[in-house]
């Protein structure tokens, strides 16, 4: 038996985070994974706690690399996060485990 679950962005309203958007696409059904979509200002910095980033709209540099839309980041197991910088707004859609 076949299961999904249909999930339209554009019925989940943007929360307030620190210093950023976030829209939670998926919380449960599906182990411990965590899908967020997550929107930073123009001139902003992060330093990531998700496991990996896909750039949806927008630019990001970490490491002194720019990423653009389609560029996909992931954090190494065990290293300590980058910092990423965000010269216009930008939308990130992340993944992490959530801790049981």
């Amino acid at each position: 038996e076949k299961q999904y679950r249909l999930i339209q962005h554009k019925t989940i309203p943007w929360e307030k985070g620190n210093g950023c958007e976030i829209k939670t696409l998926v919380d449960r059904g599906v182990g411990t994974l965590v899908v967020q979509a997550i929107r930073f200002p123009t001139d902003t910095c992060h330093l990531p706690d998700y496991l990996g980033a896909l750039v949806v709209e927008g630019a990001a540099t970490i490491a002194g690399k720019r990423l653009k839309a389609w560029d996909f980041f992931h954090t190494d197991e065990g290293a300590g996060p980058e910092e990423v910088r965000f010269e216009s707004e930008t939308v990130l859609l992340t993944h992490t485990m959530r801790v049981k």
